[in-house]
């Protein structure tokens, strides 16, 4: 597979990390919990979650994942006499492990601003 190949679906994968606060559900202890409050106060989290931006780290992750790759690409290309490709190829592999790693991240906070503001209104979240 070509690395421009690999880089999108990389970022097709980090962005389908954008709508984890619309289909992510804590475990909440539900003893004592209204049910019907709990969906309003679940949807008011959601939307807090939904500030944090996944694609945006993604993105940030490509950038620096790439800048890294192709600096180390380089100088591997440097030792095998093609630094171009070298270059070319670290750049590649180390855009698309960033935006993995930079979508995750940003799913992965998403999570934990839906967590925080179900547990500051009184709920006991178990995940």
């Amino acid at each position: 597979m070509k690395p421009a190949a690999i880089f999108a679906v990389a970022a097709i994968l980090a962005g389908s990390l954008a709508g984890c606060a619309d289909t992510y559900r804590p475990i909440v202890d539900s003893q004592g919990v209204d049910q019907a409050e709990y969906e309003r106060d679940l949807a008011d989290c959601r939307e807090y979650a939904r500030r944090v931006d996944p694609a945006g780290s993604a993105a940030e992750g490509g950038l620096l994942g790439g800048a890294v790759g192709a600096a180390v690409g380089a100088v591997v290309g440097a030792l095998t006499g093609n630094v171009a490709r070298g270059a070319a190829i670290g750049a590649a592999g180390g855009a698309t492990g960033g935006v993995l790693r930079g979508g995750v991240r940003g799913g992965v906070r998403q999570k934990r601003v839906l967590r925080r503001c179900l547990r500051g209104r009184g709920y006991r979240v178990l995940d």
